[in-house]
């Protein structure tokens, strides 16, 4: 149990920090999608918008859920080293 939340924690400030950086997608480009997701009659499953979204969909199906989920593991990893340098 304590694992887990040691990698929810970790996940947690990395996203954190990820998006409150200069990563973030223009609030209209997002704002525009939901509308369009709303409005149309048949909306897709998914709308891959915002940095990263599509390379990470294009990763994931082209190398798996385990090397999908070891990629984003090594992200954060690298992520808590470089907080503990600062």
């Amino acid at each position: 149990m304590e694992s887990m939340q040691k990698s929810a924690t970790l996940v947690s400030s990395s996203m954190a920090r990820l998006y409150s950086g200069k990563h973030l997608s223009d609030p209209k480009l997002i704002a525009e999608v939901i509308r369009n997701a709303v409005t149309v009659k048949r909306p897709k499953t998914r709308y891959l918008v915002g940095f990263m979204a599509k390379p990470m969909v294009y990763f994931k199906n082209i190398f798996g859920d385990k090397a999908y989920d070891r990629l984003v593991g090594m992200i954060n990893k690298g992520d808590s080293k470089e907080r503990r340098k600062s």
